[in-house]
């Protein structure tokens, strides 16, 4: 207590109470402030030391505190990023051809990515004019065993940066797109409404996790950026992006929701007209994105 009185204590009182003569006062946050404390304690003994995880003595027992106050301090809460809804969502680029093409359109149109509500781009060069940039070195990677391409390496330097620029831990939603995926950031709300950002969530598209679209939890993210470097050390050149994360976050026992109606597989604009889904793939001309794009907004 930082106030003059007794304290009384009886059978009924609950709890653990803990007092020396050699330790510094505790204020009401239960934190130890500078100061200095007489303790007097009236009872059939005198013991410097009480400790107790439940007072039961029948004997009223008197402790009178003096102490000096604390300075006062002001405690502002900032609210939550995983309370409310909001996606955080970035890609990479190559810095010339269709796909450059891609991303100068959609930052025009404020689409793909730059209808969410922060989003970071990165490329091998340090201008896209018009498109904010951040360049993360070659995007060269070998082809892997199995025809795609072992692009890990690549990724783990975007994500680096992801975490260092900290837009992501203010938003409840991580979002790694393709530049050819068309999709909506606002019907992702329908697919982790029972699930919590708040928690380490991540979601894959049937059995597997496809780059296409890929989504974490606040959590996710901020257990990969705890313990990514640590963990996940492994097959970092003999293996593609998606399929090195889904191991990850396997390793890091970040939860999996399986949701087969998070991407689909399509190169027909008209079947973009399937209001269950998140995002389709791919459209890698302006052409046919638009109009993915347009039947799944009408």
């Amino acid at each position: 207590s930082t106030t003059r009185g007794a304290l009384r204590i009886s059978s009924t009182t609950r709890g653990a109470l803990s007092m020396s003569t050699t330790t510094e006062p505790v204020s009401h946050s239960g934190k130890v402030t500078r100061g200095s404390a007489i303790a007097v304690v009236s009872a059939a003994t005198t013991t410097s030391t009480i400790s107790s995880t439940r007072v039961t003595t029948s004997t009223m027992t008197s402790i009178t505190t003096t102490q000096s106050s604390p300075s006062p301090t002001t405690t502002h809460s900032l609210p939550s990023p995983t309370k409310h809804f909001s996606t955080f969502c970035w890609l990479i680029t190559m810095s010339s051809g269709g796909e450059l093409a891609l991303v100068i359109d959609h930052f025009a149109k404020h689409i793909n990515i730059f209808a969410c509500d922060s989003w970071s781009v990165f490329s091998d060069k340090n201008d896209l004019a018009p498109v904010p940039v951040t360049n993360i070195g070659s995007l060269d990677s070998t082809m892997c065993s199995w025809g795609s391409w072992c692009n890990t390496r690549v990724f783990l330097r975007a994500w680096d940066i992801v975490i260092k620029e900290g837009k992501y831990s203010r938003k409840a939603w991580t979002l790694k797109v393709d530049a050819d995926s068309v999709f909506l950031p606002d019907r992702l709300q329908w697919h982790v409404k029972d699930i919590s950002a708040a928690d380490p969530w991540y979601l894959k598209n049937g059995n597997m996790l496809l780059g296409a679209m890929e989504v974490f939890s606040n959590a996710a993210v901020r257990t990969l950026a705890e313990k990514r470097h640590v963990v996940c050390i492994y097959g970092i050149d003999s293996s593609g992006e998606d399929g090195f994360i889904d191991n990850c976050m396997q390793k890091l026992k970040v939860s999996m929701k399986m949701d087969w109606n998070l991407l689909r597989s399509t190169r027909n604009p008209q079947e973009c007209g399937d209001g269950s889904a998140v995002a389709f793939h791919p459209f890698k001309d302006v052409g046919s994105f638009i109009a993915c794009q347009g039947v799944m907004t009408r």
